[in-house]
């Protein structure tokens, strides 16, 4: 074992994801960019003083506008208008992590898309990075008190996925050590710090990039393209963005999952269990292949809004 490296048999090197996440949480705080507490959502959707139960007036639906997190908003606002409920849509900044759990509890919104690695990694401790596994119920648990509970059915992905221009010649990871010093990485707000972002490629990768910061995936795309950066960093989920690029593979195994989550205001399993049931009815009928089917709709140009509403309509069962 070596820096949370473990060298197999066969001379193949494996990762210790355990001891991966500990040097990684070490990386970032040495560099000056420890963990702060997550910032608020924006100001449409700040708490505001006083909590109140949602009503079916007031079952809004929070995503972030990335095109993957946009159609499962979209998906689950028609699905409780499906089931007698209504609401707006509310859009969060899709970069970081938020402070869904205040939101949500102050009433700001009933349910809210997320993903679970990216809202769980700001508040652990450099002693306590859980087993992959083990992100959602983890982050169930440090959520409950708040409140605020989750779905685990999961309808897609969001991991990172590194990626460079389809021509280029880099085909790993590895390769990123022999760059030249300072190359850009164009990256979400929320790998910057993350153990499985850049820390991970210096720690794992002894890569040393010139970070760019862009939360639109459709925009690192275009600068990946461009030759304007010569890295991105996507989600699994961000089907249309990816396609066409070249991932790199990741011998050491330093990508973490981070499933797509739905989080909602406990107080609606009680106040209006119906709500929940069409949320969940909703991400069973929907997986993975579903999702990026649906996504592509979308890449072509029709609404999510609308890509939803048809989807719903053939496959949510009745109440």
């Amino acid at each position: 074992m070596y820096g949370g490296l473990q060298i197999e048999r066969g001379g193949r090197v494996a990762m210790d994801r355990r001891q991966f996440l500990l040097g990684a949480f070490a990386f970032v705080a040495l560099a000056g960019c420890s963990r702060q507490e997550p910032p608020l959502v924006e100001k449409s959707v700040r708490p505001s003083p006083t909590a109140t139960t949602p009503t079916p007036q007031a079952m809004a639906v929070a995503a972030g506008t990335t095109p993957a997190e946009s159609l499962l908003g979209a998906l689950l606002e028609q699905a409780l208008t499906a089931r007698g409920f209504a609401g707006q849509p509310i859009p969060l900044p899709s970069g970081g992590a938020y402070g869904l759990s205040e939101a949500i509890k102050a009433g700001a919104m009933a349910f809210s898309v997320g993903f679970a690695w990216t809202l769980l990694s700001p508040v652990l401790t450099n002693s306590e990075p859980p087993d992959p596994g083990d992100y959602v119920p983890t982050l169930a648990s440090k959520l409950q008190p708040d409140g605020v509970a989750l779905l685990q059915d999961s309808p897609a992905d969001g991991s990172l996925v590194w990626a460079v221009a389809p021509k280029a010649s880099t085909a790993s990871l590895n390769d990123l050590a022999r760059w030249k010093k300072g190359k850009k990485v164009s990256v979400p707000s929320f790998a910057v710090s993350r153990p499985d972002g850049v820390p991970g490629l210096a720690v794992a990768y002894g890569a040393t990039l010139t970070v760019v910061k862009d939360d639109d995936p459709a925009a690192r795309r275009r600068a990946l393209l461009a030759g304007d950066v010569a890295l991105a960093a996507f989600r699994a989920c961000d089907a249309a963005e990816i396609a066409g690029l070249k991932r790199l593979d990741d011998p050491l195994g330093i990508t973490l999952p981070d499933p797509m989550i739905v989080l909602f205001d406990d107080r609606v399993t009680d106040a209006e269990p119906s709500a929940v049931l069409a949320v969940t009815d909703t991400l069973t009928a929907l997986g993975d292949a579903q999702l990026a089917s649906l996504e592509k709709q979308v890449a072509q140009g029709v609404s999510p809004a609308q890509v939803a509403a048809d989807w719903i309509a053939s496959h949510l069962p009745p109440a």
